[in-house]
């Protein structure tokens, strides 16, 4: 993934969110959801120079915490409950490595 393209369409998310929420025109619902999905982005921006070195169970949680803010910002507590919950099942569920491959 490029890191410098995904921080030009944060800012370009984030600047479209503030215009749409001063501007009293149509949804301004949309703005907020720019915003926030902004700030998702944003925040996969600062990880990704060290993304290799992430777990994967802690991906699954960034993903289904992203999810719940964007869905639903008002759900935000249970979705960092189930972040938690799915980020130790991905810890604790880990694929099984050093097995032959079968040969036919």
């Amino acid at each position: 993934m490029n890191r410098s393209a995904l921080g030009i369409f944060s800012l370009v998310l984030f600047v479209s969110g503030v215009v749409l929420m001063t501007f009293p025109a149509g949804d301004e619902n949309l703005g907020g959801v720019f915003i926030r999905s902004s700030v998702v982005l944003g925040a996969v921006w600062l990880v990704l120079p060290n993304a290799r070195q992430v777990p994967r169970g802690v991906w699954v949680g960034i993903g289904v915490l992203a999810f719940v803010l964007i869905a639903a910002p008002r759900l935000v507590l249970w979705g960092a409950a189930v972040a938690i919950f799915s980020s130790a099942t991905g810890f604790i569920i880990r694929p099984r490595r050093g097995r032959p491959p079968d040969s036919k």
